[in-house]
């Protein structure tokens, strides 16, 4: 017995020393991050009605009762007072965050329940004391989210939490995740945690069904980057006169303490939301961004709604909300401060709708700027109302800069409320954020603008409408405006309107007398392509390639945008060891022959993390290419990622060995294809298409050895061979045929493997036909959508064989 005693003391003690050596690891910053604890063993039920009580547990509470709760499985014990709740440091005013006493670490409960739907951050090891890098729970948060569908992540209140520059990516999360903020999140403030510099700080990226909501704070701290650019100079600055004719004197910046490092000059908006379907951001705060506080890029369905941005009015860039190629925005009652446009709204948006905003201090809600260095812009379908302004520099704006081309027309704002603006309306075609632009002549034309009911007082000018000679704005409709002046510390004006034509429905406050009644006698036509005007001169029939690579081996290019190539973007030929990363391509759908990257007698190339738009193929991968991985990009618009076209003029083409996988495509022509013409010889093989999200693309997967990019083309027996090629997990939409195999009678397609293949209808302006197969032998190793019955399933009969000249 007594043996057996010491032997229980001996045991006890060295549980003991366990625990306290535990609880004191847990202590440090990284203590355990990114391991999947919960605190409590409640059903993922039990836990939603939790998260949604008016009053909320604390973090430390919520430990403490679970905690409580596993000893009563073992014995009844009388249940202990709770603690007192912990309070979570705060940062101060100075961007420098200070921390309180560090809350004690209480030791982790049980592991989750498998399949609950609630993940918050503190169970990944974040500290929340807004000094310790939080950046990697975030992630091991957002990871185990991204598998749930209808999942939550939550950030609790009271906590502030410090993260780095972070990426909640799709495209292969479950939908309809809700990220709830209801702490503070800070960015840090020291250059080292930028790099070179980023174009965001958190980014959600495609996704389905994603919404970030809740009462915390975004807080990007960015007065260290204000200063780097400071002053800021809009492109109206110059319209803005001071009484003593002095210049424009701002106030001085924040001034933050000496420093011996600086900012990189590429400033990083705080919230950015990617190549997604369904978003909504409501009850938040951003504040103090570097730049743009919350943008939208490539976005479908977004709603904005009761939530606010905040930083000062003399923050340089920092536009509240941004929209860019995006449609289908709703934005209301929201309160927007900062020191750039409180909304600014883009190229490529259409079916926006703001309504019930307050706006103020900031430079007004703008469309534009568009058309800068010669770039087509479209703008459609654009509603503002029941929005109030006060002390912003401009009111409602429309902004382009010669030489533009394309059109901004169906606006209309109405029912605004200004309070002393300085500029209450505003459309400029001559703008210019540069202390000296260059004249040109066409332009980015402006119709069918309404203004009705804006009223209040302004500080400089009332209207300032400066359109194109060559493109005079038209159809502009004013009625119900009342305008009146409160002189302050500038020169003021009367309205000003140069060609400028439209209706005054009536009498306006004061009298807009500039307005031309009616139409120009003589409107000079933009042609179909850009729309832009007539040239009287002639581009070479040979277009270059923007950027290309020849001979080079360990070649890398990152980071840059190429964007309106009279040809193909990027171009690599003879080129070995080759690596592609977070770039992007920009030219419009419509653009001729405008490959995104062009491959060509080139192997080892990685393409990655890349946003590619074009008018042909987002990738072409042509004959001496081998061994080639592509993953992680995004194409759309253009005409998808493709193999040839090969054996042109009865040529050997030679391809192997391609992986192209993690890819989205939205409204592209076609999905993944290969193509080759008649008469050629060689092969294509080893070819892997796995994992693509396709949204609207007219013909999702493709095999075509008839191609001809003529109106005819010679009937030729020789063919490339096509063998080993598998589809594998491509899903999504499509507008006009799933499947289309069309193989050589003499060289059939052979070893096509197919499976987990979910491609649905949407109807839109086309013809939809059933799978197409033709001379195609393979396999379905899992049941499609729609049924490909049309494969032969195992290898043909006789299969011709290529001579050994023609052989790769």
């Amino acid at each position: 017995m007594m043996r057996k005693g010491i032997r229980l003391r001996s045991i006890t003690m060295v549980m003991l020393m366990a625990v306290l050596v535990w609880s004191v690891t847990l202590e440090t910053c990284i203590a355990r991050r990114g391991k999947h604890w919960r605190h409590n063993h409640q059903s993922s039920s039990d836990l939603s009605d939790s998260l949604s009580s008016k009053k909320p547990k604390s973090h430390g509470n919520s430990h403490h009762n679970s905690h409580n709760n596993n000893n009563n499985h073992h014995q009844k014990s009388k249940p202990k007072p709770k603690p007192k709740q912990k309070t979570p440091p705060k940062a101060d005013d100075n961007n420098s965050p200070v921390i309180s006493p560090p809350p004690k670490v209480q030791p982790p409960s049980l592991p989750p329940l498998k399949g609950s739907q609630v993940f918050n951050v503190m169970d990944f090891g974040a500290k929340g004391d807004g000094k310790c890098d939080d950046t990697k729970a975030f992630e091991a948060a957002w990871a185990a989210s991204c598998k749930v569908e209808a999942s939550m992540m939550t950030v609790p209140p009271e906590y502030t939490f410090l993260v780095g520059p972070i990426s909640f990516s799709g495209p292969y999360c479950q939908a309809n995740i809700v990220f709830q903020l209801d702490g503070t999140i800070i960015a840090p403030t020291d250059s080292k945690s930028w790099g070179k510099g980023l174009m965001w700080w958190i980014e959600f990226t495609k996704l389905k069904g994603i919404k970030v909501q809740g009462k915390g704070v975004i807080d990007g701290r960015g007065s260290g980057w204000w200063q780097q650019d400071y002053p800021f100079i809009d492109g109206e600055t110059k319209l803005i006169v001071p009484l003593n004719n002095s210049v424009h004197q701002n106030p001085p910046m924040p001034v933050r303490s000496e420093l011996d490092w600086k900012m990189p000059s590429i400033k990083p908006t705080a919230l950015r939301f990617y190549g997604s379907i369904g978003v909504e951001v409501s009850g938040i705060t951003i504040q103090n961004s570097p730049q743009c506080h919350l943008k939208f890029d490539n976005c479908i369905d977004v709603e904005v709604h009761d939530m606010s941005v905040s930083s000062p009015g003399d923050s340089p860039n920092t536009d509240g909300i941004h929209l860019q190629n995006s449609r289908d925005v709703l934005i209301h009652s929201t309160t927007l401060a900062c020191g750039d446009d409180c909304i600014s709204i883009q190229t490529g948006c259409s079916n926006v709708f703001v309504h019930n905003v307050n706006c103020g201090p900031g430079h007004g809600i703008s469309i534009g700027s568009l058309g800068k260095d010669s770039t087509k812009a479209c703008v459609s379908n654009i509603t503002v109302r029941d929005v109030a302004m006060h002390n912003t520099m401009t009111g409602v704006r429309i902004k382009t800069w010669q030489g533009g081309v394309g059109s901004v027309k169906g606006i209309l704002f109405s029912n605004i409320q200004l309070n002393e603006v300085q500029l209450p309306i505003v459309i400029d075609q001559f703008y210019c954020d540069h202390s000296k632009c260059k004249n040109q002549t066409s332009a980015v034309a402006v119709e069918g603008v309404t203004y009705e009911r804006i009223k209040g007082t302004y500080t400089v000018k009332p209207v300032h409408f400066a359109c194109s000679d060559n493109f005079p704005c038209v159809d502009v409709q004013l009625s119900a405006i009342e305008l009146k002046p409160v002189q302050e510390k500038y020169h003021m004006s009367d309205p000003f309107c140069w060609q400028t034509f439209g209706e005054l429905n009536t009498p306006t406050l004061p009298p807009i007398d500039c307005l031309q009644i009616g139409k120009p006698a003589r409107n000079r036509v933009q042609s179909d392509h850009d729309v832009r005007s007539e040239l009287d001169w002639k581009m070479p029939s040979i277009k270059p390639t923007a950027l290309r690579f020849y001979g080079s081996i360990g070649v890398e290019v990152s980071g840059i945008t190429i964007q309106n190539s009279p040809q193909c973007h990027l171009k690599f030929d003879n080129c070995i060891d080759v690596e592609v990363h977070d770039m992007s391509v920009s030219s419009p759908g419509d653009s001729p022959n405008t490959d995104g990257i062009h491959l060509q007698n080139s192997r080892d190339v990685l393409i990655h993390s890349t946003t590619l738009a074009c008018g042909d193929d987002c990738i072409s991968i042509q004959t001496g290419c081998s061994n080639v991985f592509v993953h992680n990009v995004n194409c759309g618009p253009g005409h998808g990622i493709s193999i040839g076209s090969l054996g042109k003029d009865s040529t050997k083409a030679c391809v192997s060995n391609i992986t192209v996988r993690d890819v989205a495509m939205h409204n592209t022509m076609t999905g993944v294809r290969i193509k080759t013409w008649q008469g050629g010889v060689g092969s294509v093989k080893g070819i892997l298409f796995s994992n693509i999200q396709l949204n609207e693309v007219q013909l999702p997967i493709v095999i075509d050895q008839f191609y001809c990019d003529h109106s005819k083309c010679k009937n030729q027996t020789s063919a490339v061979a096509v063998e080993g090629v598998t589809y594998e997990r491509i899903k999504g939409t499509y507008t006009v045929k799933p499947v289309h195999f069309a193989c050589s009678d003499n060289f059939p397609c052979v070893d096509v493997q197919l499976s987990a293949i979910e491609l649905k209808p949407v109807q839109e302006k086309y013809h939809m036909s059933d799978p197409f197969c033709w001379q195609t032998f393979g396999e379905l190793n899992t049941p499609t959508l729609p049924p490909i019955n049309c494969l032969q399933i195992g290898k043909p009969a006789r299969n011709r064989v290529q001579s050994d000249h023609d052989v790769c």
